[in-house]
């Protein structure tokens, strides 16, 4: 798109920049620290603000070494910048997330431009920032919107490249520095999509010379000045254990065996894209054709690239998590949207099968938005019950008004089904995870123990948001020891599990009980005060 339509999409741009910046700012300061990445992230974080060390990363005494610092440092950056440095308060962390997530739909408008249009590439970017997936990643204080910034951008100069549309360096410099940015915060992984674009790509034309344009040579160099320095330093300081940790544990353990139970057989990713990917899986059956009818034009190839082959990579490795697929999602969306405007309008069979995708979605997340208080928390919540209401009228009306909807007709639909997945979100961050109590056990504890000024253990519940919220000094030790520990420590405080199985047990004393999310199992830990006598107040009323 040229002429006097840039400034326009440019104004669209800003406006939706800044529409979902609120949106997915609601809800990060309400929603608890999240076990067990978020609280390392944002605890490692911290220590670097309170040690001034901003090379090594450490977890209490462990290093940590299973991500780059990349992440580390945005998020040492954002507290810097709202003035509190080591901050133990989630929400100033999470705004790492909530820009990245922001950004990367005047990023998509960019990136997309070249493959579809820049109107329909800034769509594609609302579209992206308003899946289910991306939503709950804005919020959370990890390395993977901001990863998936980087891979736009990447994949931007790279579609530019394909297509010979590259002028001058700039193209080149967004590709390599968003290459080195995206090694800098998650290592090799922003290879998966730029690399299989580019392979798909080459092998459609048989010849790898348009990779030409990017200026490997210099470009590669100046990649290197950001990655290396760091690299070369963490080496350095951790022995050689970064890689040993980062490459030989993490990284190889996730390909080569189920991490942390999180495992899922092949084709567990498209199942579960009904949810990630909610609500604009209603539009799936188009961008299948698109990609199908359209497979052989030059801008197709480059998104089946972005999109086909590290999904399959994903689908066979045995570790499987939900967020693993978003770095796939700006090409399903750009494809998503080609389809709607040029294979469109959705009716017939793609309306019914994408309508019910949506239903499917739909009915999942609200059905976890209504069950989590009831089984965690007080019972039947009625923001809940309203909010996941509202979410499936307002979608439901989209959908609806969306079947046979041509290009001049698709402002309000597509709102509509926007704006009751935003309803949905909204209503898990804000009402149903505070109301899921039982699940809140690291906020009940800190809440108990805050205001003491003295050492605090936990035993038996070693969840890092503990440290996190109540401090990098928390002793989070066996039960044995933490008995021992509380019996030589004057002014200490200590949270030790039931011993037995009476439930009378709880009936006097200081308690906190619930579920550990993380792992399934039950929680009930007592508050004891030095040298080994059950507390009958908490310090903090």
């Amino acid at each position: 798109m040229s002429g006097p339509a840039w400034p326009r999409v440019a104004a669209l741009g800003l406006l939706a920049f800044l529409c979902i910046l609120v949106v997915s700012s609601v809800g990060i300061g309400r929603m608890t620290v999240i076990d067990r990445d978020e609280a390392r992230f944002a605890q490692a974080s911290r220590q670097m603000a309170e040690t001034g060390d901003y090379i090594d990363i450490r977890l209490q005494d462990e290093p940590r070494y299973q991500k780059p610092v990349g992440i580390y440092w945005l998020h040492n950056a954002a507290t810097h910048a709202l003035g509190v440095p080591g901050s133990n308060e989630i929400w100033h962390y999470r705004t790492v997330s909530v820009l990245a997530a922001a950004l990367s739909v005047l990023a998509l408008a960019w990136a997309g431009a070249p493959l579809v249009g820049a109107g329909p590439a800034l769509l594609a970017g609302v579209l992206l920032a308003s899946t289910m997936v991306l939503q709950i990643e804005a919020r959370i204080a990890k390395t993977d919107a901001a990863l998936l910034l980087t891979i736009i951008l990447a994949m931007g100069g790279l579609a530019r490249a394909a297509l010979g549309q590259v002028r001058g360096w700039a193209a080149p410099a967004v590709f390599w520095a968003a290459l080195g940015a995206g090694v800098l915060i998650k290592g090799p992984l922003i290879l998966g999509p730029v690399l299989g674009a580019a392979l798909w790509v080459s092998v459609a034309r048989r010849e790898f010379r348009w990779l030409g344009a990017l200026r490997p040579w210099p470009g590669a160099l100046g990649a290197a000045a950001i990655i290396l320095p760091w690299y070369v330093a963490i080496t350095v300081i951790s022995g050689g254990a970064f890689w040993s940790m980062s490459l030989g544990g993490d990284f190889a353990s996730k390909i080569a065996s189920a991490q942390e139970s999180h495992d899922g057989p092949p084709g567990a990713y498209l199942l579960g894209l009904l949810v990630t990917g909610w609500p604009w899986v209603v539009l799936l059956p188009l961008a299948a054709a698109a990609a199908w009818k359209l497979r052989a034009q030059p801008e197709v190839q480059v998104l089946l690239g972005g999109l086909l082959p590290f999904w399959l990579v994903l689908e066979a490795v045995p570790t499987k998590l939900p967020h693993y697929t978003m770095p796939t999602y700006p090409a399903l969306m750009l494809l998503a949207v080609l389809g709607l405007l040029r294979l469109g309008p959705l009716r017939g069979w793609s309306w019914a099968i994408g309508g019910l995708f949506w239903l499917i979605g739909a009915g999942g997340l609200a059905a976890v938005v209504v069950a989590l208080p009831v089984i965690y928390g007080a019972g039947l919540h009625a923001g809940t019950v309203l909010g996941a209401a509202v979410a499936l009228g307002a979608g439901g009306f989209g959908l609806w008004r969306l079947r046979g909807a041509g290009p001049e007709r698709l402002h309000l639909p597509l709102l509509a089904l926007g704006g009751g997945a935003v309803a949905m979100v909204w209503t898990l961050v804000v009402a149903a995870i505070p109301a899921s109590r039982d699940l809140l056990i690291s906020e009940r504890i800190a809440a108990a123990t805050r205001c003491h000024d003295g050492p605090v253990i936990v035993a038996g519940y070693g969840e890092p948001s503990i440290p996190f919220l109540l401090g990098t000094e928390t002793a989070l030790l066996d039960p044995e020891a933490a008995r021992a520990a509380l019996a030589e420590t004057p002014g200490a405080l200590a949270w030790l599990p039931m011993e037995g199985s009476a439930p009378q047990a709880l009936a006097d004393g200081v308690w906190v009980t619930g579920t550990n999310y993380s792992n399934g199992r039950e929680v009930a830990l007592q508050l004891h005060l030095h040298p080994g006598i059950p507390a009958e107040t908490p310090p903090c009323p």
